[in-house]
Order: structure tokens, then C-alpha cells, then sequence
């Protein structure tokens, strides 16, 4: 009998607290309201972030100046890296033929006297950077 006692005095007293923490509680009337949500792409090249991209520039030396200056593809190269430095993807947008048959020229049409391996590895990796930026813009 006693323990009948203890279990109900336990069951009131749960019972008082849970009321009491209940009616104590305020109802908040939460309206959630629909933003219109903004489909940003992450990989999606802009002009604003070529110009954060911070980068040094090099410059030829006079040697490879007189080299390059009748490659008349290494001077398209050279306006086509200032127009991208400007923030301007347009050549990167247009259509991927023009790009491909640039890089393919580029490389065809590369001097003699500048046709070694270290020069064509390096217009391979120009080539990949340029297709890589063609598909992101």
C-alpha cells in the first residue's frame, strides 16, 4: 500500500510539473515566408573574378620579342590574354571550332627557330587552359 502511495504522490507530482511547464509555454506563430531563391553557379567564370584573380605577368625579353613578331598566331595569343585579363570572355563563348582551330593553328604555326619540345609542351598546356576556361564560361 505504500508503495501505491509513493507511486501516486511521483505520478502528481510529474503530472503538476508537466502542466505547469505547458501552460508557462507561449504559442509563436512562426510564418516562414519563400524568398525567391537565387540559382547561383559556382563554376561559372565571370569578369568580376578574373579581376580578383592576383597573378604576375611576364614579359618577353627582347630576344623572344624578335623571335615571335612575325608569329602572327603568338600575337593573336598575346591580344586574346589582355582581352581576358580585361575580363572580356567573349572568344571564350563563341563557338568551340573557332577555339580549337586557333589552338591548332597556334601550334602548327609555330617558327623554326621556336619549334622545341619545351615550347610545345607549353603551348599543350595553353591549349588545356583554354579549354578548360571555354567550358566554364
Amino acid at each position: 500500500m505504500a508503495y501505491m502511495q509513493n507511486m501516486i504522490k511521483i505520478f502528481t507530482l510529474l503530472s503538476v510539473l508537466f502542466f505547469s511547464t505547458a501552460c508557462n509555454s507561449e504559442i509563436k506563430d512562426e510564418t516562414v515566408v519563400d524568398e525567391p531563391t537565387h540559382n547561383v553557379d559556382s563554376t561559372k567564370i565571370t569578369a568580376k573574378d578574373i579581376e580578383n584573380i592576383k597573378f604576375t605577368d611576364y614579359a618577353l625579353s627582347s630576344l623572344s620579342q624578335t623571335a615571335t613578331s612575325n608569329w602572327q598566331k603568338f600575337n593573336e595569343l598575346s591580344d586574346k590574354i589582355e582581352l581576358l585579363k580585361t575580363g572580356d570572355l567573349s572568344f571564350f563563348r563563341d563557338d568551340k571550332a573557332i577555339l580549337v582551330a586557333f589552338l591548332d593553328d597556334l601550334k602548327n604555326e609555330v617558327p623554326v627557330s621556336l619549334k622545341s619540345p619545351s615550347i610545345l609542351v607549353r603551348l599543350t598546356v595553353i591549349e588545356t587552359v583554354f579549354l578548360k576556361l571555354e567550358g566554364l564560361a
